[in-house]
């Protein structure tokens, strides 16, 4: 169950996360990519919550043969949340950028896990 509904949760965070793009609302916006994000690793990698770190994604994603360019740049992106969340970072240049690279990167990750 939380693998299919790993597809499906991401999604509806980028809808809100896009919302808050146009709408030029840079903390909740990044808030709402992260949790795409992380979300995605959680639910399907059947990481729990409690024991989500950096360094369990990056591991799990790398056993399951996952490029390693793909898993710099899922670090990159929630890098880039987090500290945009903590900085008040509020560029709408960066934050269609960071849009367009986490939705380009899910769906590099959910095809490369598929196969």
């Amino acid at each position: 169950m939380k693998i299919k509904r790993a597809r499906q949760e991401p999604l509806r965070h980028l809808q809100v996360a896009e919302k808050h793009l146009q709408a030029n609302e840079s903390r909740a916006f990044f808030d709402e990519v992260s949790k795409a994000l992380l979300g995605y690793v959680c639910d399907k990698l059947q990481i729990p919550r409690s024991a989500l770190t950096k360094e369990n994604v990056k591991e799990k994603l790398h056993t399951l043969k996952v490029e390693d360019g793909l898993i710099n740049n899922f670090m990159e992106i929630i890098q880039t949340c987090e500290v945009a969340l903590f900085s008040g970072r509020d560029n709408p240049t960066a934050m269609n950028e960071t849009y367009q690279h986490a939705v380009e990167n899910l769906a590099k990750i959910e095809t490369s896990l598929g196969k």
